[in-house]
């Protein structure tokens, strides 16, 4: 018996297959340039649910608790916006109720994590990470980086930390004052760095950063410096020259 041939179908069969490997490759491709990312798809699926269209929660997390992060949640948004005005950032927050589970979301840490590849785009919140406070403090990261955007990895550390603790309210960081006039930016190379701001040292880093900016926005006009000088480095100036010359410039107008 003869059987007949069907070459458009087998062509058909041929361009199934190599769609179908193409997607394999690509995926494949994804998942080891961005493992973490990945996973935090998969996890999104099967152990995560959206309790609001920004707010991500660990399936087993009581509708109690999703309520007390949410409300968390706006009340750093209100502090976040009476500093900074219209927040230009809107980041979804993913909260792991467990330092294990903010492990597997590819952050160690049980605060607060915004992941600068994200562009301000993500909050990863861990289980000590639920204060008003810390998200605000995070709020903030997040805008320094929706804003600044390739600008930003030209700035020192202590001024994106600074800038973000202007609406942390933690006691050990409103108590300390700031100086009575901006440090020079050389005075603060050894805070220029995010190893500065982890370990034992970590707390007194941040309240030194956060004076410093104090002072600083104090001297050059308050919360629109930052932007003034986001549009400075823009135009081509460094940091240290924009840093330096928006403080020079409110003392002129004195």
């Amino acid at each position: 018996m003869t059987v007949a041939s069907n070459p458009q179908g087998a062509w058909r069969g041929q361009t199934l297959q190599a769609v179908i490997g193409l997607a394999l490759l690509v995926v494949t491709g994804i998942g080891l340039a961005h493992p973490v990312a990945l996973r935090r798809g998969w996890l999104r699926v099967t152990d995560y649910r959206a309790v609001a269209p920004d707010v991500v929660v660990p399936r087993d997390l009581s509708s109690s608790a999703a309520v007390h992060l949410q409300g968390l949640l706006d009340a750093a948004r209100q502090r976040a916006e009476a500093w900074w005005g219209r927040l230009e950032a809107r980041p979804t927050v993913w909260y792991a109720d467990t330092t294990e589970r903010k492990r597997a979301l590819g952050f160690p840490n049980p605060y607060v994590s915004v992941p600068p590849e994200d562009r301000g785009g993500v909050l990863f919140v861990g289980p000590k990470g639920g204060e008003v406070d810390l998200l605000a403090h995070g709020l903030g990261h997040a805008e320094m980086l929706a804003r600044f955007g390739a600008l930003w990895r030209r700035l020192p550390a202590w001024f994106d930390e600074g800038v973000a603790a202007q609406v942390d309210h933690r006691p050990f960081l409103v108590a300390a004052p700031p100086p009575s006039r901006p440090p020079r930016v050389e005075d603060l190379r050894a805070l220029a760095t995010r190893a500065a701001f982890r370990g034992p040292e970590g707390e007194a880093a941040l309240t030194e950063a956060r004076a410093a900016v104090s002072a600083w926005l104090a001297a050059a006009g308050g919360p629109a410096a930052v932007e003034r000088l986001r549009r400075a480095m823009e135009d081509g100036a460094s940091f240290e020259a924009a840093w330096n010359g928006l403080a020079s410039a409110a003392d002129a107008r004195r």
